[in-house]
């Protein structure tokens, strides 16, 4: 009971509380990696991670995100989870397309991937191909900042990982000859403008639902400004991933990124 009103809470207060709740797992003695069951996939977690408590309290993590995929993935769609980590969403949209659906999973720090591969193998789906490569607006190699899992009492180890390959999704799409792209979930903790900036093709063929982490600020300078301009210019509008009111311009978008991070669903005028 402790665990789910903690989680509840606004985050600014609930991280004031992280020590308690460490202190309650410890005496549960749950501060280990476990297999949790949900209705729709089985998770190998650490409920002192905040996705791990998420889905060990709760069964799900990012209600609003996963309510999106249920919504708008249907049979037979390809999407794609850039920032996969340990597949939670990954799962979710595996069982949204079905079997003849497909998804392509990103993920390019090594823990997370072991994590995400691990999961697909607990699981009846086979129609994942996930890939432990970064995404961004050109084809590189670079050594990220692996930040492991984000736990709730702070103990978290921040690493350097291997070198990975980098690349658009683009030339990633064209490569492997995928015909369409319907859904893509994007949360990249601020390369999401560069990421964008790599699909445009994608964007202008394929129209695809989006979910994206937004921000006042990304990496390289670039703005959350820029980005909603951007994908204005495609035909994009914005919707409020948690009530789905659409924003009335995008004035409105860039004055809710202000100081924030947020979810936002994009929808093209053609396909909403």
């Amino acid at each position: 009971m402790l665990s789910r009103l903690v989680y509840r809470i606004p985050k600014v207060i609930r991280t004031k509380l992280q020590r308690p709740y460490s202190l309650y797992v410890k005496l549960k003695d749950i501060d280990k990696d476990m297999e949790v069951k949900t209705d729709y996939a089985t998770f190998y977690i650490n409920p002192m991670t905040y996705i791990g408590c998420s889905i060990f309290n709760r069964g799900v993590y990012e209600p609003n995100t996963s309510r999106i995929i249920d919504k708008f993935i249907e049979p037979g769609m390809i999407a794609i989870d850039v920032g996969a980590s340990n597949g939670v969403h990954t799962l979710r949209m595996a069982k949204r397309v079905g079997s003849t659906g497909e998804v392509y999973a990103f993920e390019p720090s090594e823990m997370r991937f072991k994590y995400l591969e691990h999961n697909i193998k607990l699981n009846p789906y086979k129609n994942i191909k996930p890939e432990m490569k970064g995404v961004s607006n050109k084809h590189q190699y670079t050594q990220f900042e692996d930040l492991g899992w984000v736990r709730m009492d702070n103990k978290n180890i921040v690493t350097k990982g291997p070198a990975v390959e980098v690349v658009t999704l683009n030339d990633y799409v064209k490569k492997n000859m995928i015909q369409k792209v319907d859904f893509i979930k994007i949360d990249t903790d601020g390369w999401e403008y560069h990421i964008i900036d790599g699909m445009r093709d994608i964007l202008k063929r394929d129209k695809p639902i989006i979910i994206m982490e937004m921000r006042e600020t990304f990496h390289e300078e670039k703005t959350g400004e820029e980005l909603v301009l951007l994908l204005s210019k495609l035909g994009y509008r914005f919707f409020s991933d948690n009530t789905l009111r659409e924003y009335i311009n995008e004035e409105e978008v860039i004055d809710a990124l202000k100081g924030k991070v947020i979810n936002v669903l994009c929808l093209n005028e053609s396909t909403d």
